[in-house]
């Protein structure tokens, strides 16, 4: 569900140059979001989606690799919405979590990503509700960071 937008244009990044940057390209507004209203698009993991589509693709497999551990495996404030929009906030909480630190080790040690497990944990959802507003408009493109153009 989440990459479903991204199939057409990978196919085209595969075949032409791209560059990356740290400014949205796409906006949805946040109140009439799937992410806030459709509570069943978090059954299947949001990180495995990505990584499956990346799998998807038949290019090099240094730059999947990459693109895991430096993209996908980097967004962790998409807990924020799991924890309060999703039909079993905890339970898939911690899926996403583990598959973030699966990708990417270093997050075990990612100050940022366990004080957003912390919040999610113990801030009820009337309060961290408000919250994930915020971050996506205040904090978001701060916090991920920016993957570097490579040659491989």
């Amino acid at each position: 569900m989440f990459p479903c937008h991204v199939y057409p244009f990978m196919s085209i990044f595969i075949k032409h140059p791209i560059v990356f940057t740290n400014k949205y390209s796409v906006a949805v507004r946040v109140n009439s979001s799937q992410c806030i209203n459709v509570s069943g698009i978090y059954d299947k993991s949001p990180i495995e989606s990505w990584i499956q589509m990346l799998k998807s693709f038949n290019y090099d497999h240094k730059l999947k690799k990459y693109l895991i551990k430096n993209f996908v495996c980097s967004n962790w404030i998409g807990l924020f919405q799991i924890k309060n929009y999703s039909k079993k906030p905890y339970r898939y909480l911690f899926r996403e979590y583990f598959l973030l630190i699966k990708g990417n080790k270093k997050n075990l040690f990612n100050l940022y990503l366990n004080l957003t497990m912390i919040l999610c944990i113990f801030v009820p959802k009337k309060l961290l509700a408000p919250f994930v507003n915020y971050v996506k408009d205040k904090i978001n493109s701060k916090f991920i960071p920016k993957v570097e153009i490579i040659n491989l």
